[in-house]
């Protein structure tokens, strides 16, 4: 069973969004649900998980979530098949620069996006096997590492966030995510990775 662990936020001074109606949105998940996101298919059905989850069914791997919760389409007796989609509430795009955690599978097709939110444009997206890529890693992980998002070519824009899991089956079919956040400096994170925007 998990312990409730309250974690430290990683360093930075981040701030969350905010929506249409001025108040901060639930990026981090520290609601305990998925208020301001709306979700689709199965994989987000139990959806946030409360404490480390990694490190009761597979010591000594953990999670390294934020706070007490975080997305993972594996757990809850969920599984690799479980497949869907979460979107986030539109918000501006206020601060030149984005954070957050994510862990998948080596595939396409767990991933998150950064969207357009007039257009439906894709600005941005990382998948697991961009992570596998970019962090030089090859063994797949549950382990939530830094994403670090360029902003200002957006910034003044409205977007808002996709978390994809489209992956069914097969091992590690599946992703982790948490704690998007603002910052008004780029931050610099131990082992974080940069995706490039969609397009370059």
């Amino acid at each position: 069973k998990a312990a409730a662990v309250d974690n430290p936020p990683l360093a930075g001074n981040g701030v969350l969004p905010t929506g249409r109606d001025g108040k901060p949105l639930n990026t981090d998940f520290e609601t305990g649900d998925l208020r301001d996101w709306t979700a689709s298919g199965t994989a987000f059905a139990r959806q946030p998980i409360l404490g480390d989850a990694v490190l009761a069914r597979r010591p000594p791997m953990q999670s390294a979530h934020v706070g007490k919760h975080w997305i993972g389409t594996y757990e809850n007796g969920l599984g690799d098949g479980a497949t869907g989609t979460l979107a986030s509430k539109p918000f501006r795009v206020t601060q030149p620069w984005a954070a957050f955690l994510l862990a998948a599978g080596p595939f396409e097709t767990t991933r998150v996006e950064l969207v357009d939110a007039t257009d439906q444009k894709v600005l941005l997206k990382i998948s697991g096997n961009d992570m596998r890529k970019l962090s030089g890693k090859t063994g797949s992980t549950e382990t939530l590492a830094p994403v670090i998002v360029d902003l200002r070519a957006w910034q003044g824009r409205e977007i808002f966030l996709r978390v994809i899991d489209e992956q069914a089956g097969s091992a590690w079919g599946h992703l982790n995510f948490d704690d998007f956040k603002f910052y008004a400096g780029k931050p610099a994170f131990p082992g974080a990775v940069e995706p490039l925007p969609a397009g370059r």
